[in-house]
């Protein structure tokens, strides 16, 4: 199976930015749209796992996350990777944290113990809204730039997943495999 951590939105956030992908994708036919149910935050992809490995793993998140604080996260802004330039993936942007930080160092050092490669990028958490897939349109780009600092709302982390994506000509379809919660008293 393909797998990976990832945290889930709160329903709120969630109908903000869909929203907004729901604009934009009535307008912008060379991006490939996130639906609304797939948007999360992804902590480590994991890519093909046989099922044994990934159960186990999911007993080490268990054992490994709940010594971890619930906390906030604020999703501010829009771009897109490498650059707004010549972008492939469109993002809304999420502000760094020390939490967020601690929650993605734990969870890279239990992968890494279960086998997986180490992520060779710096974290950049974001929110994939879309996938560029042909030439964008002209004022795409000036679209998203006038959100660059747009604040998208604030949300609990209170649990991590780890997920599973079977992969669909019409995009794939995420499961849950594991919810861990996070059990330590809200972050202020």
């Amino acid at each position: 199976m393909r797998a990976f951590v990832a945290i889930h939105l709160e329903h709120s956030i969630l109908l903000s930015i869909s929203g907004f992908i729901k604009e934009l994708s009535s307008k912008y036919r060379s991006v490939r749209w996130t639906r609304p149910e797939n948007l999360h935050l992804t902590l480590k992809f994991l890519g093909e796992v046989q099922d044994s490995k990934a159960y186990e793993l999911a007993d080490k998140l268990r054992e490994a996350l709940p010594r971890h604080e619930v906390f906030t996260l604020s999703l501010k802004g829009t771009g897109g990777f490498p650059g707004l330039d010549k972008p492939r993936v469109l993002w809304i942007g999420i502000e760094p944290s020390e939490a967020l930080q601690r929650l993605y160092t734990t969870v890279q050092g239990v992968c890494s113990a279960k086998g997986f490669m180490a992520d060779d990028k710096d974290f950049r958490a974001h929110l994939t809204i879309g996938r560029v897939k042909s030439t964008p349109e002209a004022d795409l780009i000036s679209t998203l730039i006038k959100y660059k600092n747009h604040p998208w709302g604030k949300g609990t982390v209170n649990a991590v997943a780890l997920m599973k994506s079977t992969l669909r000509p019409e995009g794939p379809i995420y499961s849950s495999i594991a919810q861990i919660a996070l059990s330590l008293p809200i972050d202020r």
